[in-house]
């Protein structure tokens, strides 16, 4: 298992990382069918919240805390929120508002108005309650956290609130989804720090397969019965069945994910997640836009394995162009993702 520690990071983490950005570019591209929307959506943005309690140290007080998470975490929301805004304003190859409405929609983070840094948001706003239901609850916590999400899922599933006049019982800063985000958190915490050990025991191989199998099983027959996939932002489908195809999801990808070797380009992505969630938006667009202008949608569109070639090769393709954008922001601009700038000796 690629459990190793390189430079004060564990590999599986950053390959986990990667994976889960790689399955973000997949579901935001226009090729994306609901093959993989059925099996990958599910897991993979609670994978991420799981992933952030796991790396979550309990060391800081709230203002060192709180400090740290703005510069890691709101500072490149709001620089890339501005630069993602002024590009599509110079350039767009889909429909924008006006200047002040996308930024008013940014600085309000109400879901589907402008908010495509959304993940950011949600985890800073997530992380200040995550932070007092740790240290006050301690194991209760993950009680405590589930009751949470339950009432946020039920306010996302039956509120019937057309808030602000648009439409949607969504909150701004994605408050309603504090209690979901925050169990997915606390059980990634814990599971570092006391179940880790436990469920190795019982994940070998076998365990593994059957795991994969009742996941797969269990989201295809919720698709072909009920037409709902499982999402972070997804809660059409049955409640119990979102529960236990996100806590499956959870697991199967994470005991995957540890059998992978160390892999420097998944390595490289998972170190920089941050940025290429931040950037992946334009470079999808101008990629498909190009595609679309040489009439590979309209070949490739409705056909299954044409999609699936088409979507995966994107998604590749996005990962290495923003290589050199990550490596000039390391080197260059470290603040911009909380980093410190390395002089050279």
């Amino acid at each position: 298992m690629t459990n190793i520690k390189s430079k004060n990071r564990i590999i599986w983490i950053d390959i986990a990382k990667a994976i889960c950005i790689l399955l973000v570019v997949i579901t935001h591209s226009s090729y994306c069918n609901d093959i993989f929307r059925v099996i990958f959506e599910p897991f993979f943005l609670a994978l991420f919240f799981f992933l952030s309690g796991y790396v979550y140290s309990d060391k800081y007080e709230f203002k060192d805390f709180l400090i740290k998470k703005i510069k890691t975490i709101i500072v490149p929301w709001f620089i890339f929120g501005v630069i993602n805004i002024l590009l599509s304003q110079c350039f767009s190859f889909n429909t924008h508002k006006s200047l002040q409405e996308e930024f008013i929609g940014m600085i309000c983070q109400i879901r589907g108005f402008n908010d495509e840094c959304w993940f950011l948001a949600c985890l800073f706003i997530s992380f200040i309650p995550f932070y007092f239901i740790i240290k006050w609850f301690k194991e209760k916590s993950i009680l405590i956290t589930f009751i949470l999400s339950v009432f946020s899922i039920i306010y996302c599933k039956y509120a019937r609130i057309n808030l602000f006049g648009l439409n949607t019982n969504h909150l701004p800063w994605h408050i309603q989804t504090i209690g979901i985000v925050d169990f997915f958190l606390t059980i990634g915490y814990y599971y570092k720090i006391k179940y880790e050990v436990i469920i190795n025991r019982y994940m070998n191989s076998i365990g593994l397969l059957v795991t994969m199998i009742v996941y797969s099983a269990i989201a295809y027959v919720n698709y072909c019965y009920t037409k709902t996939i499982v999402s972070i932002n997804a809660y059409n489908a049955n409640i119990c069945i979102w529960y236990v195809l996100s806590i499956l999801g959870i697991l199967a990808a994470v005991y995957s994910i540890k059998k992978i070797p160390n892999n420097k380009f998944l390595s490289f992505i998972g170190t920089n997640s941050i940025l290429y969630y931040c950037m992946h938006g334009k470079v999808l667009s101008i990629l498909e836009a190009i595609l679309s202008k040489v009439g590979v949608y309209n070949v490739v569109c409705g056909k299954i394995i044409g999609e699936i070639f088409s979507v995966v090769g994107i998604s590749i393709c996005v990962s290495i162009i923003l290589i050199i954008p990550c490596i000039i922001i390391n080197k260059y601009f470290p603040f911009i993702i909380g980093r410190e700038y390395k002089k050279r000796s």
